[in-house]
């Protein structure tokens, strides 16, 4: 059985479609959404589905935010296998099936899927196909550009549970924390397949801006002692410092959305060093690497100047 782990706050709005979504996969499953104190109808709303489709559990929480309330998802599922999804996406036809069957044949612990970004009214923007983001490295490396979203990820759940791995409670960078580790220890099959629609919402937290952005920072250095207790720096150094370059630009680019020179200050601050003190990865990912490092410098050009 599959445990599909839906953490909701205030997603009224999507929930029934997600539901519905997952209601046509052709698979033995079940459905536990985490309530994480919603202060709209999202209760009311679930209550009311799981009346006729007793797949559907509901569970709430005083609000803990998402990686709260995936892991309490997590501790009463009862699935041989787990997928955490947010409550505004869509799961596309057989999505759930195909990724049981990859990893059934490839004795995998994960199993990662290719997805479309769609629009808040659910048409489609774009094709995300993870096969283009994957280099020239050996084992889960190949894979440390691939998008760290959860919603196209199924995973083993006895590979969880066994090597500790939950969602940190992080503001910014909870998904990246979460794959950024897996990449070290698991054993990841790419399925060249679209499984999900990720809604691109206005509202959602990672298009938020203030200096929770910053969290980032804890997001990483906890990556970082990850590896170091796996005694896996050089690893780290080469292979994943990429990613925290990336998330760095990421978070940098929302500069151009505050208004205060205070705040603005901080972020270049102690994003700033943080960049300018990167790794050198390994020469597979230079190319990148140089990339990254002229887009941060271009964003803190053109805010010192005020034409970003």
């Amino acid at each position: 059985m599959i445990s599909v782990i839906i953490p909701v706050y205030n997603a009224e709005k999507y929930i029934i479609a997600c539901l519905n979504s997952i209601k046509m996969q052709n698979v033995d499953l079940e459905v536990i959404c985490v309530d994480d104190g919603s202060t709209d109808n999202s209760g009311k709303v679930i209550k009311e589905y799981c009346t006729s489709n007793h797949f559907v559990k509901y569970l709430y929480q005083q609000n803990a935010g998402a990686p709260a309330a995936r892991n309490n998802g997590l501790e009463h599922a009862a699935g041989e296998y787990v997928i955490f999804f947010d409550a505004d996406d869509l799961l596309f036809p057989n999505a759930l099936k195909n990724m049981l069957h990859s990893m059934t044949i490839n004795s995998a612990d994960v199993v990662m899927g290719n997805y479309d970004e769609i629009d808040e009214q659910g048409h489609f923007l774009r094709k995300m196909n993870q096969r283009d983001c994957v280099v020239g490295l050996d084992k889960n490396w190949q894979f440390v550009l691939c998008a760290p979203l959860p919603g196209n990820k199924l995973f083993k759940k006895t590979f969880l549970n066994s090597h500790g791995i939950k969602f940190e409670p992080l503001k910014i960078g909870q998904d990246l924390n979460l794959y950024l580790k897996i990449l070290a220890i698991a054993k990841i099959v790419l399925l060249d397949q679209e499984v999900m629609g990720y809604r691109i919402v206005q509202g959602s937290i990672s298009r938020q801006y203030s200096l929770k952005i910053l969290d980032i920072c804890n997001s990483i250095d906890n990556v970082k002692e990850y590896y170091a207790t796996l005694g896996k720096t050089n690893d780290y150094k080469k292979y994943i410092s990429i990613a925290e370059l990336i998330a760095y630009r990421s978070q940098l680019a929302k500069i151009r959305f505050f208004t205060s020179e205070d705040q603005k200050n901080k972020i270049i601050e102690v994003l700033g060093r943080r960049i300018r003190k990167s790794y050198l990865p390994s020469k597979v990912l230079l190319k990148t690497y140089l990339k990254e490092r002229i887009k941060c410098s271009i964003i803190l050009c053109m805010t010192f100047f005020n034409l970003y």
